[in-house]
């Protein structure tokens, strides 16, 4: 939301409590974007448009309080507030055919009960439920899918996680199937965002708890969630957990955009981030020679593409990046689908290294001497020349 938005560092703000009301923001916001944007739907009044608003606005608000003054004073609170209903309206009256949703976050992000419940409450407090269809999920993440689970899992006050945890005893499909390990660490978790259908499926129980008469509908972001262990995966390059975001390894398309979800309260899966754009970048210099005029942190973690010493760097937020465009569109390799875990990758490293050191013992230093192999009957292998035996296979 230009000035007043806080979080990554490519669209960092200056808004905070020395600028109070940051009015300068909120008028730059409805002049410079949202005008311009509603001018253009008015001019097409016909034409059915669906709109995606604010990716990560009001869930920043949920989580960042206090941790980051862009995001916890209060007037950036109220100006988050009052730049969501502004833009809801003026959107809403340009066009009869304007179809708004309200982005939600992610289950990895907000799938716990305390946050969904406070990013519920806020929506329904500023009456913003009258203007939308429903929420946006996953946008520009990697959550996957995963499985519904049955309507027991929220009736009365009962959770996925809960119910995951106490009924089911894990045993249900939407417990474990396709959620990877990050997936399956967040059930521990109690979150009910394990997956992004499990975490619609919480919003929309919500949703009817808190704002009388309102079920809404979700689209969910798949164009990069299509490896249920990319952050998994990641982690075997350095340091990677489940909340590392910017250009991840390991992330693959997900479901083709559609509209045939299997549950009545997703009306689509979509690729809502454009695959290949870059989430920002974390080296000075950027992609092709191109400056990088806001280096985030969290773009130099060697789980980012674009930090090895053999890979050209990321370019700035937004830009085309080619590295991530090939990425996602490659199979999904033993490593990247969490297939080696550590025990597995540990246990082949000893092997290459005893490979190796037998390698040495038996040439390594006589170059001029190399030693031609045969297999005997018995199925040693022995030094033609010196015939003495130096390994034995059987």
């Amino acid at each position: 939301m230009g000035e007043i938005c806080c979080g990554a560092r490519a669209a960092d703000g200056s808004c905070s409590a020395a600028v109070a009301g940051c009015e300068s923001g909120l008028r730059q916001y409805r002049d410079d974007f949202i005008a311009p944007l509603a001018s253009i739907l008015a001019a097409h009044s016909t034409v059915p448009v669906v709109i995606i608003l604010e990716p990560d606005a009001l869930p920043n608000l949920v989580t960042n309080r206090g941790s980051n003054p862009r995001c916890g004073s209060n007037a950036t609170q109220h100006a988050y507030e009052d730049g969501i209903l502004l833009a809801l309206t003026a959107l809403k009256s340009a066009s009869p055919r304007v179809t708004v949703y309200l982005d939600a976050g992610h289950g990895a992000w907000l799938g716990w009960e305390e946050p969904a419940r406070r990013l519920m409450a806020r929506v329904c407090k500023l009456g913003l439920q009258s203007h939308i269809r429903g929420f946006s999920t996953n946008v520009a993440n990697y959550n996957p899918l995963g499985v519904a689970c049955p309507a027991a899992a929220f009736e009365a006050g009962e959770t996925a996680a809960h119910w995951c945890h106490w009924v089911a005893k894990g045993a249900a499909p939407c417990c474990s199937q396709d959620l990877g390990s990050c997936g399956r660490q967040l059930l521990t978790e109690y979150s009910s965002g394990a997956g992004e259908l499990m975490y619609a499926q919480l919003l929309a129980k919500l949703a009817r708890e808190q704002c009388a008469g309102f079920e809404p509908r979700f689209v969910i972001d798949t164009s990069r969630n299509g490896n249920p262990n990319a952050r998994h995966a990641a982690s075997y390059f350095g340091g990677g957990t489940c909340d590392h975001w910017c250009n991840l390894r390991g992330a693959r398309l997900g479901v083709t955009p559609t509209t045939d979800t299997g549950l009545d309260i997703v009306d689509a899966f979509f690729w809502v981030k454009t695959p290949g754009e870059s989430d920002g970048c974390g080296i000075a210099g950027g992609s092709d020679g191109d400056a990088c005029a806001r280096v985030d942190a969290s773009c130099a973690r060697p789980t980012a593409l674009g930090t090895g010493w053999h890979e050209s760097p990321a370019p700035d937020a937004g830009a085309f990046f080619a590295a991530a465009m090939l990425s996602l569109n490659s199979p999904i390799s033993s490593l990247e689908s969490g297939a080696l875990g550590p025990d597995t990758l540990g246990k082949t490293a000893i092997w290459l290294l005893a490979v190796l050191l037998l390698v040495c013992t038996c040439g390594c230093g006589k170059p001029n001497h190399a030693r031609p192999l045969v297999r005997s009957g018995s199925g040693a292998l022995y030094a033609v020349a010196e015939d003495q035996p130096m390994l034995h296979t059987s």
